[in-house]
């Protein structure tokens, strides 16, 4: 096979840098991809964050082109005309780049790479200078190399004003020694393909410095899977390598005395006894939990680009709540609600919540930091329930960390999030199926409802999905309480 038949892109040669055999494999098995959510959520952010970008030079043109030769043609014309250039189209020696931003000055050209992170990053910096060396080498002079990274600091102040949203980062000391080594590893990445498939295991580069859409491909199949693989403890990557250098692989075979940590061996003795471990004290700290009891969940998002005034980057903007509230009589009644995706219903979000969570009693949340952080910036944002929001978090009780002090089943697997707790003790309320599963899932789906002209039975469709996610996570918490006291 010939290299030269694959043309190579910043991209592509980045991939390589992680790992030759993930470029091989991005070539020619590219259908034994698998793209995570996470991976595809990151590239819409980026795109996003690129064309917001672009307002910092108003009199750029975008390259806007049909295909790769239009769009070189088009740059090369748009070099001469003396404006900004974005998505600049560059070719040299059969490797292809588009530079977010050229910025004619004095003597060239300020190249900027837009990147939707909060800082400039290590990768950032090999990126940059491949897109840097093909500039220079297609006859370009690049005065300067920047990155642009998004200031988190940064409060959108709405109408479309994103002025102060990026800072840009001048790489140039840092990338002039790499340029040099550009055609290497442009020549290297041509070997590798020219080649068979490499044959390189599993390991860190799997996962840095992005996780690898062909992990599943690469892992080997095991005839006999250890009873409890190590990666079951939680929390533990120092402690997984050291018993991974002694030899061992299942935690059902590491002596006990290398186990220092309490839930390590009470995860242990579970596996080994093969039935869940559940404390005789548990019962008696649920049971002090005051009446009335408010089981409590929120769901937020996020955007690299805030959309509402008075957000930032990356802020957790909440948009749906549920709320289960139990009596000491056992009465138990539920109270929701959900965004319509239209505006900004935080100051709803609040109004709504204050007016169910009363005065009194305990708000049981699962991992509470979570929610109490929301409340926090709900009353900052919005002085009028301040009040009531400080008593709430006041009030709140978290009960994830007395299922990990308490609980634990083998089907759990090092985890208790409550989606692998659940499961262990109320099989019959399991995920599995659900149109919306998880919290990445509640934020795609309303960050889907979002979109206009959506037909009223898709729009009904989602909401319903959302809303069922979201009150299965607060009666699990019922349940989870119920059970760690014997009902």
């Amino acid at each position: 096979m010939s290299s030269r038949t694959k043309g190579l892109s910043k991209s592509r040669i980045i991939s390589h840098q992680q790992c030759p055999k993930r470029l091989w494999l991005q070539i020619y098995k590219k259908d034994q991809a698998e793209v995570s959510p996470d991976a595809a959520r990151v590239m819409v952010s980026g795109t996003s964050a690129g064309e917001v970008a672009q307002q910092m030079y108003p009199e750029g043109v975008v390259v806007d082109a049909f295909d790769i030769s239009q769009s070189i043609e088009v740059t090369k014309q748009l070099l001469s005309d003396g404006c900004p250039i974005f998505e600049a189209a560059l070719q040299f020696d059969g490797v292809l780049v588009f530079v977010d931003m050229l910025v004619p000055d004095e003597d060239g050209f300020h190249l900027i790479e837009v990147k939707s992170s909060t800082k400039v990053k290590d990768y950032h910096i090999a990126d940059t200078a491949i897109q840097t060396w093909v500039a220079q080498q297609s006859g370009l002079n690049i005065t300067k190399s920047s990155v642009a990274v998004i200031n988190n600091q940064f409060v959108y102040p709405g109408s479309q004003n994103y002025e102060g949203l990026f800072c840009l980062t001048d790489i140039s000391e840092k990338i002039r020694p790499l340029l040099n080594d550009v055609q290497a590893w442009v020549a290297e990445a041509r070997e590798t393909l020219g080649g068979d498939e490499p044959n390189i295991s599993i390991g860190e580069q799997c996962k840095k410095p992005f996780p690898c859409p062909f992990i599943g491909y690469c892992s080997p199949p095991q005839e006999t899977l250890p009873l409890a693989p190590l990666s079951d403890l939680p929390n533990s990557r120092k402690l997984i390598a050291e018993l991974t250098e002694l030899g061992y692989d299942d935690l059902a075979n590491v002596p006990v005395e290398l186990l220092t940590s309490p839930i390590h061996r009470r995860i242990q003795q579970s596996v080994l006894a093969d039935k869940p471990y559940l404390s005789n004290e548990v019962a008696g700290v649920v049971s002090n939990i005051a009446y009335p009891r408010y089981y409590l969940d929120f769901e937020t998002i996020q955007f690299a680009v805030p959309i509402w005034a008075g957000t930032k980057p990356y802020q957790q903007v909440p948009f749906q709540w549920s709320c289960h509230i139990e009596t000491e009589l056992g009465q138990i009644e539920h109270h929701e609600f959900l965004a319509d995706g239209k505006s900004d219903s935080r100051f709803e979000f609040a109004s709504s919540l204050v007016g169910v969570l009363g005065d009194s009693g305990a708000i049981i949340a699962y991992n509470a930091g979570f929610e109490k952080m929301v409340m926090r910036q709900l009353y900052e944002c919005f002085p009028e329930f301040i009040d009531n929001l400080v008593s709430a978090i006041g009030r709140t009780v978290d009960l994830l960390p007395i299922a990990r002090n308490h609980y634990y089943h083998p089907a759990m697997r090092g985890s208790w999030s409550i989606k692998y707790v659940l499961p262990t003790i109320a099989p019959e309320l399991s995920y599995d199926g659900m149109a919306v599963a998880n919290g990445v899932m509640a934020q795609d789906t309303f960050r889907d409802l979002m979109e206009p002209n959506l037909s009223e039975g898709k729009i009904k469709e989602m909401r319903e999905a959302l809303l069922r996610y979201c009150e299965k996570d607060t009666y699990a918490m019922v349940k989870i309480a119920h059970f760690f006291t014997g009902r």
